[in-house]
């Protein structure tokens, strides 16, 4: 596994480190348009988050599928 570390000169920019190493790690594995690194988790940062995150081959989860899990999470709806 590939270690993201932020930069002397990246973490001393940034407004947020959490955000910022979330945004290099973002860069690293393919988000476009690439960020930049500033620490600022807006609408940029977001939408890479979903396009990465997002599988769009997976199934879709069912209503049945969806209220067994909540049973077995102990809702008792």
């Amino acid at each position: 596994m590939q270690q993201i570390t932020l930069t002397a000169q990246e973490a001393v920019k940034v407004q947020d480190l959490n955000v910022a190493w979330m945004q290099k790690w973002l860069n690293v594995h393919g988000a476009y348009p690439a960020l930049i690194v500033d620490g600022d988790g807006g609408s940029l940062t977001r939408a890479a988050i979903i396009q990465l995150f997002a599988n769009k081959n997976a199934m879709p989860i069912l209503e049945f599928q969806l209220q067994h899990i909540a049973e077995q999470l102990g809702d008792t709806k």
